[in-house]
């Protein structure tokens, strides 16, 4: 291995990262912690999703699919029991653009307001005081569902 490469043992989140850029796997995007996933490691991802859906699907669970966007009132719940809760999210707070009025591209319209923030939960975040994850079973889901327990209400969960 290259000497300019991070060890496992030193910064597994480094070697992680440098692996997946040197292989043409994915690169950095304009967007903070983000990255644009190229063809080959999409299809890396398509077979790990493959082989993790047919080990849920054996187990008799459904796959379920909830919303990207969290009400902020929902994440506030969360912050509450978390000491140290990193705040480092990305924010909605207006749902339309318009012609900026002085001809200089594109800007918010401050009529278009939301009347609840939204937020876009970053992965690394934790997801609800009780774990993450929780199996909802009723009238949609008889055989039982997982979910994020922050993605559903207090009342589902109950």
């Amino acid at each position: 291995m290259a000497k300019d490469f991070s060890t496992r043992e030193e910064n597994y989140s480094k070697w992680y990262n440098d692996i997946v850029q040197r292989a043409g796997l994915a690169e950095a995007s304009a967007v903070r912690g983000c990255m644009v996933i190229k063809p080959y490691g999409y299809a890396i991802w398509e077979k790990m999703q493959a082989a993790l859906d047919k080990m849920f699907k054996d187990t008799g669970h459904s796959n379920a699919y909830f919303p990207l966007f969290i009400p902020k009132s929902f994440f506030s719940r969360e912050a509450d029991h978390v000491k140290g809760f990193a705040k480092e999210c990305a924010v909605v707070t207006h749902y339309r653009l318009k012609n900026d009025p002085d001809g200089k591209g594109i800007v918010v319209d401050e009529d278009a307001k939301l009347e609840e923030e939204l937020v876009i939960r970053p992965t690394s975040d934790p997801y609800h005081s009780q774990g993450g994850m929780a199996v909802l079973k009723g009238g949609l889901a008889p055989d039982g569902s997982v979910v994020k327990q922050s993605a559903v209400s207090d009342q589902m969960l109950e």
